[in-house]
């Protein structure tokens, strides 16, 4: 690999002589050395993080796996017929809704119609 970029700093002359004897004691440069122990250094770093990553996945899919599950019921069909069922409840609360009752629109606009804080529709 050719190497283009050079980096310095300042060692304490301890550290420097101890970096320059062990290079000696291996049979290789001081460049190669810092070289090695660079790369060494991120690619533990790397594998700590990979681990760390991979455990809060796992912790993460257990706290989901908790909730995950069927719902019993006597109606097969239900999520077929949910538009349905909503709005036959939401003319039951129509037709039980005082005359009087003061007509709030909400925010929310779904299919166009507006609909009432007791559930009528708006006109």
């Amino acid at each position: 690999m050719a190497k283009s970029e050079i980096y310095s700093w300042r060692l304490d002359p301890q550290t420097k002589m101890a970096l320059e004897a062990e290079a000696r004691a291996k049979s290789i440069s001081l460049a190669e050395m810092l070289d090695q122990l660079a790369q060494q250094w991120l690619h533990d770093g790397r594998s700590a993080q990979s681990e760390s990553e991979e455990a809060h996945q796992a912790r993460l899919h257990s706290v989901v796996a908790a909730t995950l599950g069927t719902i019993c019921g006597d109606d097969a069909s239900r999520s077929e017929n949910t538009r349905e069922l909503i709005r036959q409840r939401l003319q039951h609360r129509a037709k039980s809704a005082p005359v009087n009752a003061p007509i709030k629109k909400t925010t929310s606009i779904r299919n166009g119609d507006a609909v009432r804080a007791h559930g009528r529709h708006a006109s």
